[in-house]
Parts: structure tokens; sequence; C-alpha cells
């Protein structure tokens, strides 16, 4: 067997895809891009510039993304957000910094951090315990802890969540600015923001100074298809953020990857119909399944904050089973979903997904409340525990360690990041006093394997 029979294999699965990344099998893929890719797949040469230092081609695509996007220079990124993320944090912050940190961060986030040398604040957001996510960041919080860490020099939050909720980024910037300080969002999957009014406004409009968004989540572009937007009255300078990232990302960037971004956002700025039609499929679906189930969404129905649309989020509790267990049952019959926690199913829809492939999916919502289920829902979701650190993460990173059981870490000083993907965020970072709420947390979902900590 090889890589590729592995993955034909699973290719070859009758499966509607619900789930990243957002081209959906290449149905969502520009045509002369698939009938030409391997041309495609350059390096760098007078005709084909350099992503390094862009003069041409290169720059030019930047430039009609930048437009788009109504930003004040954006960058191709080919190593996925996470390289946007550590560009954005190297080109705001020094070693010793204090940054305010989203406590539901991406676990890149933590990385930057660490490598930096950076003093994160964290911060956590509003947790809605009646749906059991995080709904969002809210400018008061931010307030609160910036008063008490008036040193900081900026924030960094996601929005939006994986779940699709966003937070009050204008509200945010605002305050931010006005104590001149910047803010870094994590957009990683808001990039179709821009391109439909159905959708939650997009960070750079409300202000803030530096947003990274995944091309390839929610868009057509290939997997680790990215891209960071600086505002054109950001606080962090482009040429910072420029310096930034010919220090880390790759010096063979892919033109494949570069030329399917390009497309992406060239395709999506033309398929307002296309959105329009998905926008209202999911709408559609969504009042057949609540009128005909005790299937129930989370949205800004149920929320109160600005939701995406296309992120569907299937509630489970009322139909007694864990949303863990549905995703297990839907994948039997075909249906690929994003993720699944205790009570929720997350399905990803572009603008690629068909109006068979939603019809599909909701008659098997509906399904779930005329079956006999033999699994229940079980403990209520809890936030993230606390962080509370003894020293800053560089400093734990670099120290001597050993590996230990969960059950035995009580009382020690991590040395690593402990993260559960997806969503990504950092159970524990290194410099953490882990404690027996973080050790139940770990536990609770399924981290069984020996963790870092100092000797």
């Amino acid at each position: 067997m090889s890589l590729f029979e592995d993955l034909k294999a699973f290719d070859k699965k009758e499966k509607i895809s619900f789930h990243i990344p957002g081209h959906k099998g290449g149905s969502g893929l520009n045509k002369k891009f698939k009938g030409n890719a391997f041309h495609l797949d350059v390096t760098e040469f007078e005709e084909t510039d350099d992503l390094q230092n862009p003069k041409g081609i290169l720059l030019k695509a930047e430039e009609r993304v930048a437009e788009v996007f109504d930003a004040g220079k954006s960058f191709f990124l080919t190593n996925g957000s996470t390289i946007g993320i550590h560009a954005a944090l190297l080109a705001s912050c020094r070693k010793g910094d204090k940054i305010l940190v989203d406590r539901s961060c991406h676990k890149s986030v933590i990385s930057a951090i660490t490598l930096i040398g950076a003093n994160p604040v964290f911060v956590q957001q509003d947790f809605h315990k009646n749906m059991g996510i995080y709904s969002g960041m809210n400018p008061k919080t931010i307030k609160k802890v910036l008063s008490e860490n008036p040193d900081a020099v900026g924030a960094v939050i996601t929005s939006p969540t994986y779940y699709g909720v966003c937070s009050d980024v204008s509200g945010i910037a605002a305050f931010l600015h006005n104590e001149n300080k910047f803010l870094i969002v994590d957009e990683a999957h808001g990039a179709h923001f821009v391109f439909h009014d159905a959708f939650p406004k997009t960070a750079i409009s409300q202000g803030a100074d530096i947003c990274i968004q995944s091309v390839h989540k929610t868009l057509g572009g290939l997997g680790q298809s990215s891209l960071l937007h600086v505002n054109k009255n950001s606080l962090i300078k482009d040429d910072e953020v420029k310096r930034a990232l010919r220090t880390i990302q790759t010096t063979s960037p892919s033109y494949l990857l570069m030329t399917s971004i390009d497309n992406a956002v060239a395709d999506a700025k033309d398929e307002k119909e296309k959105f329009d039609a998905i926008v209202s499929r999911v709408s559609e679906l969504k009042a057949k399944v609540r009128k005909n189930s005790s299937v129930e969404f989370v949205d800004s129905r149920t929320i109160g904050k600005p939701q995406d649309i296309l992120r569907l989020v299937a509630d489970f509790r009322k139909v007694g089973i864990s949303g863990q267990y549905a995703s297990s049952i839907l994948k039997e019959k075909g249906i690929y979903p994003e993720m699944a926690d205790r009570y929720h199913v997350v399905f990803v829809i572009t603008a690629a997904n068909t109006k068979g492939e939603l019809k599909t999916l909701e008659e098997e919502l509906i399904n779930f409340s005329k079956t006999k289920i033999e699994s229940s829902a079980d403990a209520q979701p809890q936030p993230l525990p606390d962080v509370n650190l003894d020293m800053i993460p560089q400093d734990a990173w670099y120290s001597d360690r050993e590996c230990v059981a969960v059950e035995e870490a009580e009382g020690r000083i991590s040395a690593d990041i402990v993260s559960v993907c997806p969503p990504g965020a950092a159970v524990i970072v290194p410099g953490q006093v882990i404690d027996k709420k973080t050790i139940d947390y770990l536990k609770s979902m399924g981290v069984t394997e020996e963790i870092e900590v100092i000797k």
C-alpha cells in the first residue's frame, strides 16, 4: 500500500463533504486550474516572481485580493493560517511584552508567544451555558483585563469561533485603539464573510489591525492556502509583517496554493448568485428541521450573537443523544461533518455544496427524531479551565522536562502545549500549573496520553 492508495480508498467511499476543505473534493475549484494544475507547479523566475519579495505577478495578485477585502495590504500564505498568526505576533510583539490572549485561541497563538518570549494574559470569552459553547469576546471583559494589565501592547482574539459565533470586533477595536493598543483577529473560518450581506461583518471592516483567514476552509482554495490582511489604518505596519513573513515562511512557496488563493477570491467575487442560493437553502433546511424534529441549531437566534449561517451547528440534546454519537451515525450514512462534541455536530457548508446534498442532510437530521436511540448525551460542557502561569511559556519550553501520566500531573508545571483538535484550542500551555480541574477537563475530552512537565 501507499499513501496515495490509502487516500484513494477513502475517496472512493460514497460520501457528502460537510467538512474542510471548502472546495468539496474539487467541485468548487476553478476548472481551468484543475486542468492545468501540474503545469503551474513552478519555481521562482523573473517571470514568475518571488513571494519573499514580490514585485511582479505575485504582487499584482496580492493587490487584487487586498482590493476585494478593502485591506491596506494582503499577503499570500502557503503555510496555512498558523504562519499568519506567527507573523502577526512576530511583527507586533517583542520578548517580554505582555499581550491579552483569547483563552480559547488556537494553539498557533500559544506557539507564537512561546517562540517570541511574550507574556500572555488570558481572557475568557463569554460562555453560553445553555448552548454549551463560547459565544464571543465582550469589549467589557477586554476593558476590565486591560485595566488590570495597562502595560499590555495589544490583544489577539478568535472571531468567528469554530461554531461560527462572532465577537464584537468593532467595539473591541475601538476601545483598544483609544488606548493605543493593537487588535489581531484570528478570522480563519471567516474568509467568505466579505462576499455576502447575510454573513457577519469582516474583522477588517470593523477596525482590526490584522486578520488572518484560511482560504481553504470556506472558499475554494487548496489545503494550507491562507491570507493575512493588514488594515489601511493599522497600528502594526505592513513592512513589519513582510519582514516577519520573510523570516518564517517557506522560501519555496507552492505556486499551486498561491494560484488557488487568487482563483478562489476571484471566483467568490463573481458568485453572488451561488451565495444567494446556498444561504437560502440553509435557511430552508433549518426551518424544516426545526419544524419536523427536535434537533435545534446554534445560530444568532439561539445564541444572541452574530453567527455564520454557513457554519451549521446542530444541537442534539433534545433528541437525547450526544453529538459524537450523531456524527457516527451520519458517517455510516455517508455524511461527513467537520467535527462533533458532547452536544453538537458542526457542518461546514460552502458554495460548492449542492442542493441535493443539503436535502440529504435535512432528511437525515429529521430522521434522528423518528429513530429509537440507544445513546444519550453525557455531562454538561464546560469552558476551558483558567490558566495559572508559573513562568512565561518560553522559559517553560526550554526547561528540562519529563513525561508523566495525566493523572499524575496535578501540581506540576507544563512544558508543552496540550490541545484537542478540532477546534485546536490549547487546554494546557507551557508554564501553566496543572490543577485538578484541568486534569478533569483533559480526561473529559478523551486525552489519555502522557504530557510533558518540568522536572
